[in-house]
């Protein structure tokens, strides 16, 4: 090699490296920059395209199944290129996956047969690991190398050197999409809350002789109990007191759904000779056939006359109601059958008592019953029925607010994992 051609060698190699500081600093600014991450690390990815000659470059980092997936986060093509987007494939991503280290192949060069297993249109790929702490997180890769059949060492040393510099931004940009995710989730499952409760009566019919008063309170967003009282006609009170198995939206929608049927019935008038029981049926066939199998509801369903002071009733795998007579003895109602939904083909018998002066009904949900105190004691059935005795003359609101008192007294620190719904009538 004569001294001209040394001297064009050296002028190549300076201004390789004068493009590959630039570019190095460049990344290194919008890294430190204030700039939206995901322009960071769409940058990122541009940079590596144009400085290695590549027509396509993507980040792609672990997939919820971290054995077999990788998913893209960022991907740029060249505009001047046109292709289909490349994608990594399940060889290209096994390998990295498995052996976490730099890899170069091309169709030339491909010692151990990846490049059977992708897109025609691949020849050329070079991916280097994403590692924050120690822990592989995902790859940086550009592909198809323009005018040369492979990526050269040059490009593979600038590739690296990059992905040391970005991982912890681009593992940052994912936690990020993760948390403005979840916080969408918070705002929405808040909304669904709000819509849930709106459902809820907060007004009771005034009616001659009687108190009635309900109070939910969810121990999350949205909650999986519901109760609805309805005044229909002839001085009759529709009562409902339900709880979803499993929680959140699904089960809230499911709770709404159930609800919304019965009421349907009782206020379009056709269910005023039609049996308790026979409706309850007909609304456990409906969420049997169309639920999930894992979903269920347990319903305490009456309907009050508070001309003849009479209830009837269901009770469909419910928390029985307890009943305080005016001596203070108690009596539960149990009369019904299964929870709805569970099995197909059921049917349910209904309960019928009656209600004297200075009694009163209670109905719960198990997040009564169930609550935990620091101990890790349950409140029990026990510590409700003493309760109920002791406060068998309050007026219904005073009886609620006292026992809302009483619960969040035992659990003291420790918060409610099920939600507290309470329905009470007292006959005055």
């Amino acid at each position: 090699m004569d001294k001209m051609q040394e001297m064009e060698a050296e002028n190549r190699r300076l201004r390789e490296a004068v493009e590959e500081l630039g570019a190095l600093n460049e990344i290194a600014a919008a890294i430190s920059s204030s700039i939206e991450i995901e322009e960071i690390n769409n940058r990122i990815v541009s940079k590596v395209v144009k400085k290695t000659h590549a027509t396509q470059g993507a980040i792609f980092l672990m997939g919820a199944t971290p054995e077999t997936s990788m998913e893209t986060m960022v991907r740029f093509q060249d505009s001047n290129v046109e292709e289909n987007p490349m994608h990594f494939g399940m060889a290209l991503t096994g390998w990295m996956i498995k052996n976490q280290r730099i890899l170069n192949i091309s169709r030339a060069e491909d010692p151990e047969g990846l490049m059977r297993h992708v897109d025609d249109q691949l020849h050329s790929a070079l991916s280097v690991p994403l590692r924050t702490h120690g822990k592989f997180i995902g790859a940086l890769t550009v592909f198809n190398k323009r005018n040369q059949d492979m990526f050269t060492s040059l490009d593979q040393r600038f590739l690296s050197i990059v992905a040391g510099q970005s991982a912890q931004v681009i593992e940052g940009a994912r936690l990020l999409e993760e948390e403005k995710q979840f916080a969408s989730l918070q705002e929405e499952l808040k909304l669904a809350g709000q819509i849930q409760t709106s459902l809820m009566p907060v007004e009771f019919p005034q009616l001659d002789g009687y108190e009635i008063y309900a109070r939910n309170l969810p121990a999350g967003d949205v909650g999986g109990d519901s109760y609805d009282v309805v005044s229909l006609d002839q001085g009759r009170v529709l009562l409902s007191l339900g709880d979803v198995s499993g929680k959140g939206a699904s089960a809230a929608l499911l709770m709404a759904n159930a609800q919304a049927i019965i009421r349907s019935q009782f206020v379009a008038g056709g269910s005023a000779n039609r049996e308790l029981g026979a409706l309850v049926q007909g609304v456990s066939e409906y969420l049997a056939q169309w639920s999930a199998h894992d979903k269920y509801i347990t319903l305490f369903l009456g309907a009050l006359d508070t001309v003849n002071h009479r209830l009837e009733y269901v009770n469909a795998g419910h928390n029985p109601p307890l009943i305080c007579r005016s001596g203070g003895t108690l009596e539960t109602l149990d009369v019904g059958g299964v929870p709805m939904g569970m099995f197909k083909d059921m049917t349910y018998q209904t309960g019928s008592i009656s209600l004297e002066p200075n009694e009163r009904l209670v109905i719960f949900t198990d997040g009564v019953t169930e609550l935990f105190n620091e101990d890790d004691e349950e409140y029990g059935d026990e510590r409700l029925e003493q309760f109920v005795q002791a406060n068998n003359a309050c007026g219904s609101i005073e009886f609620t607010d006292l026992l809302y008192d009483t619960l969040e007294k035992y659990r003291g620190s420790r918060m409610p994992s099920d939600d507290i719904t309470l329905l009470t009538v007292r006959r005055i």
